[in-house]
């Protein structure tokens, strides 16, 4: 389904929670990203760039739909 997702370009950003796991390890999920097919810049872009238009609230469009939890 992630392989999926990626390949009809939706937007996926990285966040943390720290209580999931140590502080500081979640940067490991780029490798994971890579590794499903997402490119090297597109995964940074998850930490970056994506994550900072969720954080404004603009990556959802009114009346669609978001993971919350």
């Amino acid at each position: 389904m992630f392989r999926n997702a990626i390949k009809i370009g939706v937007k996926i950003a990285l966040g943390t929670d720290a209580a999931v796991y140590p502080h500081g390890l979640n940067g490991r999920q780029f490798a994971s990203y890579v590794r499903t097919g997402m490119t090297p810049l597109a995964a940074i872009r998850t930490a970056t760039t994506v994550a900072a238009e969720f954080a404004a609230g603009d990556a959802v469009e009114v009346g669609g739909r978001a993971q919350t939890n």
